[in-house]
């Protein structure tokens, strides 16, 4: 999964399992307390995966274009 895909969907589960009190259904029903809560733990862990592995990518292609910067370019063999 994409760190863009799991950070949205993160995103979404906390913002669900915050708010679910303004969802018409919800509202002062106390059993979704639980699920929501979850959902909103979930949501956390995925926003933080999400961000630790773009943030892992990041620096991988940072250190390859570090890396192609350094090395200089042979030129071709004359004969």
């Amino acid at each position: 999964m994409r760190p863009s895909t799991r950070i949205l969907i993160g995103g979404v589960c906390m913002l669900v399992g915050m708010f679910y009190q303004h969802i018409p259904g919800m509202q002062g029903n106390p059993a979704w307390q639980v699920p929501m809560g979850i959902l909103f733990v979930i949501g956390i862990v995925a926003f933080y995966l999400g961000c630790l592995r773009a943030a892992r990518l990041a620096e991988k292609a940072y250190c390859l274009s570090k890396k192609s910067d350094a090395q200089p370019s042979q030129p071709a063999a004359q004969d």
